[in-house]
This record gives C-alpha cells, structure tokens and sequence, in this order.
C-alpha cells in the first residue's frame, strides 16, 4: 500500500472520530442544517472528505475491485477518484454509481463509449443510467 493511501486511511480514522462528535452534535439538535451551517469551516470540510472517501470506498467494494488501486488524483479528496491509472471517475459520477447501483460490467460498457473521443454520439452517465444509449438519438445535419 502506497504511503499516500496510507496517510489517507489514517485521515480517515480521524475524520471517523469527527464525525461521530458531528453526529453526537446532531442528534443533539433538532434543526440539522443549524449545526451544519454553524460549524467551522475544518470540521466541514473533514465531513466532506469523509463523505466523499466513503462513497469511494463504497464504488471500490461494489465494484468488487482492489481499493489497492484507487487514489484520488492529486490528492484532492472529492475531485477525481483513479481506478488502476486507467478509470478516471468525477465525485459526481461516483455518486450516480453507487446511488443507482451500477455494476461494474454496465460502468465499463458506458465509460468505453464515454472516453470514445472519435465518436460523436457520446451519452453522459446520468442519461445511460435513465437507458440512453449511443444511436437512439440522430443528428440534425445542416447540408
């Protein structure tokens, strides 16, 4: 396991303790979105990453794939999640993963078509999940 990975899981660790004494907080309080709206700006942003490094461990486990192989590009916690120096995946998309439960054959067969930069009939993940696929729509040609 790489040292980055490593120092990542230490991170999350601590953010796990944050976040129970967030959730203490909360349970605490009637008005969520009170708590949230006052809480400093570290402890949100340690919310947010732990949100986010969740949803990543959750696409990694549904995915059956080696979390070994996963990273955030440059480190940054939300932006980009890399699979095998190969997938490349936005914070959106691998919300849209996991909350609609996409296996990983569907992932592939949508980011192949995806990363086909000579085609000019690409669907986006939100409309392949709704059934949209390359050919269903035709182009209006000016000739």
């Amino acid at each position: 396991m790489s040292s980055s990975l490593l120092k990542q899981f230490e991170k999350i660790s601590d953010f796990k303790e944050k976040l129970q004494a967030i959730e203490k907080e909360i349970n605490n309080n009637d008005n969520v979105a009170k708590t949230i709206k006052e809480s400093c700006p570290d402890m949100l942003h340690d919310f947010y990453n732990i949100v986010c490094d969740t949803y990543a461990q959750r696409l990694i486990e549904q995915f059956d794939l080696n979390k070994e192989e996963s990273y955030w590009v440059s480190n940054e916690i939300g932006v980009t999640l890399a699979y095998s120096d190969y997938y490349f995946i936005s914070m959106d998309e691998v919300v849209l993963l996991v909350d609609n439960l996409v296996s990983f054959a569907e992932f592939v067969e949508w980011y192949e078509q995806w990363t086909d930069f000579d085609s000019d009939n690409r669907i986006n993940l939100r409309s392949w999940i709704m059934g949209a696929r390359p050919g269903i729509f035709k182009k209006k040609r000016n000739d």
